[in-house]
């Protein structure tokens, strides 16, 4: 886990009425939900995309729980859609995957986690190349890429509370993935490349000599 301090909306960068109506590609940030009986409708948000390990899907849409898994209640192969049934979307015209994993809300105690993952149709298109951040009392960012996240013959392009900082192409760097492996002991989710974010327009690509905090002691 790396700090990244305040996390604060910033409603006004980009209008509701661009989340809410039928973004294809998908979009993170768009409106997605589960297909409820009738007489309710229900909206939430797709928050990022992840990379799935299992065929024939490859890439979900994460989000909450409540949002595509009613708390629970629905299936996996339920489907979803975008933009969510509050939001104007219906079924089966507006779906975009299906329910793929759930983190199970537990019904006693304290609840951690309300999260789930959709599967992506593979006939749906998703932007993965356009990131938005916001990076108030943040000084220091660092976007990670792995195998399967991004186009690497496409560049990304990244606004920075509005503003366009990168687009680029970036390539995968056996240096910064052997370094990041051996740095995070994470060996399922290799990163083949970095952009560091900084103060101001800075903006730079990883290599395999960035200096990084240790984040395991060694006795």
């Amino acid at each position: 886990v790396q700090e990244i301090g305040s996390i604060v909306k910033f409603q006004w960068l980009t209008s509701h009425a661009f989340y809410q109506a039928t973004r294809r590609p998908l979009r993170i940030g768009s409106s997605i939900g589960d297909v409820p009986p009738p007489g309710f409708i229900a909206a939430g948000t797709l928050g990022c995309f992840v990379v799935r390990r299992s065929s024939p899907f490859f890439i979900g849409m994460l989000t909450n729980n409540h949002v595509i898994a009613n708390e629970n209640a629905n299936a996996i192969g339920s489907p979803i859609a975008q933009p969510g049934t509050l939001d104007g979307g219906s079924f089966p015209d507006d779906e975009v995957g299906v329910l793929g994993k759930v983190i199970k809300l537990k019904t006693t105690g304290t609840k951690f986690v309300d999260a789930a993952v959709g599967d992506v149709w593979d006939t749906i298109e998703f932007d993965t190349q356009t990131i938005h951040l916001t990076q108030q009392h943040i000084a220091r960012m660092i976007l990670w890429f792995g195998e399967g996240m991004i186009d690497w013959e496409q560049p990304v392009i990244v606004f920075r509370d509005g503003r366009k900082v990168a687009d680029r192409k970036m390539e995968p760097d056996l240096l910064v993935c052997l370094t990041q492996a051996r740095r995070t002991y994470d060996f399922d989710r290799l990163r083949w490349v970095g952009l560091e974010i900084g103060p101001g327009r800075r903006v730079k690509v990883v290599t395999g000599k960035t200096k990084f905090s240790s984040l395991i002691k060694n006795k």
